[in-house]
């Protein structure tokens, strides 16, 4: 598969560079490297220093917190056009989670010095940062209130839905996300035996179809009813 390409238009689209002029855009563009990751490659790790800002260019990367034991948590699933990795540039200067191509990933990266400087010359990033830490703490509460008020049905609906918006579903078949039980587990805040048996109930009623490493929706008004506690037509 090609990489990617990083245009002037791919970079004002990202949530990272937008609204800056066009000299900024430019200079934005001069100073990115190209990456290519291979699905399961760790981009970076949990605690390891931040040494570049990332924007996802094509494919998809999730982002992954360890407690002591091991245990994992998915936190949040990077879309093309996103920034991941970038915060902690300004808060401890450490990655606070770990970063897994869940396909083949493109990014473009920046030396952390580097971005610092576009930072300190366009405050229009600035403000693109700002606006991220505002969303991503609003989607952590969602997340959190979904957790104490909310059926499992329900939080696997949400899960999906969250992640689809973005998405582009094909004329025939549905849309294919690239997720595994596992991943759908971790995102709901549940177990993976809980999560197959909601996933299995779906294919059964032709909601939405799994694989071993993906998962189809297939009818996303039915995902959309149950995600609202509204009882879905069969």
């Amino acid at each position: 598969m090609n990489a990617a390409p990083l245009t002037p238009a791919v970079l004002a689209g990202s949530d990272l560079f937008r609204g800056l002029p066009a000299r900024g855009t430019g200079e934005a563009l001069r100073q990115a490297s190209l990456v290519t990751h291979t699905r399961g490659t760790r981009i970076f790790s949990q605690g390891a220093p931040v040494k570049h800002a990332h924007l996802l260019l094509r494919g998809r990367v999730k982002i992954v917190q360890s407690n002591a034991q091991g245990e994992q948590v998915i936190v949040r699933l990077i879309r093309p056009g996103e920034t991941f990795g970038t915060l902690g540039l300004y808060v401890d200067g450490l990655y606070p989670a770990e970063a897994v191509a869940l396909s083949e990933a493109t990014e473009a990266r920046w030396h952390a010095g580097t971005f610092t400087g576009l930072v300190q010359k366009y405050p229009e990033i600035a403000l693109n940062l700002v606006r991220l830490v505002c969303e991503r703490l609003q989607e952590a509460q969602a997340r959190l209130r979904e957790m104490s008020t909310e059926r499992v049905e329900q939080r696997v609906a949400n899960a999906l839905l969250r992640f689809a918006v973005r998405e582009k579903a094909p004329e025939r078949g549905g849309l294919r996300l690239p997720l595994s039980r596992r991943d759908i587990a971790e995102l709901a805040g549940t177990t993976m035996y809980t999560a197959s048996r909601v996933l299995t109930a779906w294919q059964r009623a032709g909601i939405a179809s799994s694989g071993r490493a993906n998962v189809t929706i297939l009818r996303p008004d039915a995902l959309a009813a149950i995600s609202s506690g509204r009882p879905s037509s069969q």
